[in-house]
């Protein structure tokens, strides 16, 4: 395998890691957040549920809109790149003795 894109790989394995743990975590949090409720939130609610509701709520918000703008890149890439090897650049890949061929004739 090409070292440069096993370095690839690995930062996209990384990332994606990354991506889940903070993912997971923030729904284990608002999920099992132990503790002893009161009322001193807004509108009598828990204070301390409402801050995890909030925080895991923009958190997933955050995550949902940067992997919807990561999935539209890579598929804007993927379609620029197959469309670039579908039809080849015959004007850019001369090489030098077809450079000289041409030039001659």
């Amino acid at each position: 395998m090409n070292r440069k894109i096993a370095k690839g790989l690995a930062a996209l394995t990384i990332v994606v890691v990354f991506v889940a743990g903070a993912f997971f975590s923030a729904a284990l949090a608002s999920v099992c957040f132990k503790h002893e409720h009161d009322s001193s939130g807004p509108g009598g609610t828990c204070a301390a549920c409402a801050q995890m509701t909030t925080i895991s709520g923009n958190l997933l918000k955050l995550m949902s809109v940067a992997l919807v703008g990561v999935a539209l890149g890579l598929g804007c890439l993927t379609a620029a790149s197959s469309a670039l090897r579908a039809a080849p650049l015959h004007g850019f890949h001369l090489g030098l003795v077809r450079l000289k061929t041409r030039m001659n004739n």
